[in-house]
């Protein structure tokens, strides 16, 4: 049997990533079957932005931590991904018409993610 002190922060990683996964499917289905096909669609997009920026912001810690990465490039990457996020989701809701609750929700599976691994932590 594993103790607490045996797990490793990939291992954490991991597990997040399988719960940010878990979640983004929970709220997809749930939204299609309370509010339709447009509020799941929000929904996606919403999750799909998180996940893609988990992994992006991940990537580029990660770099910065290995010393791959000069100061100004790691200031620059996350500042381009702040704004491609903002102009991803302006044309999302103003041109496209993507419910914007359903983004929110799909965003909220950050929230749900880092819950649930503090009590899977707790647990085990």
């Amino acid at each position: 049997m594993k103790s607490k002190a045996s797990h490793t922060p990939m291992d954490a990683l991991r597990l997040f990533s399988w719960l940010l996964l878990a979640s983004s499917l929970l709220l997809i289905g749930g939204g299609y079957f309370w509010r339709g096909i447009d509020f799941s669609l929000g929904v996606l997009l919403g999750s799909a932005i998180v996940g893609v920026n988990y992994l992006w912001t991940r990537r580029v810690i990660s770099k910065a931590l290995r010393g791959d990465h000069p100061r100004s490039r790691i200031g620059f990457s996350l500042l381009f991904k702040f704004g491609l996020t903002a102009l991803v989701l302006y044309f999302a809701v103003v041109q496209f018409g993507i419910d914007a609750m359903g983004i929110v929700v799909g965003v909220s599976v950050l929230v749900i993610s880092v819950f649930a691994l503090a009590i899977a932590k707790l647990a085990f």
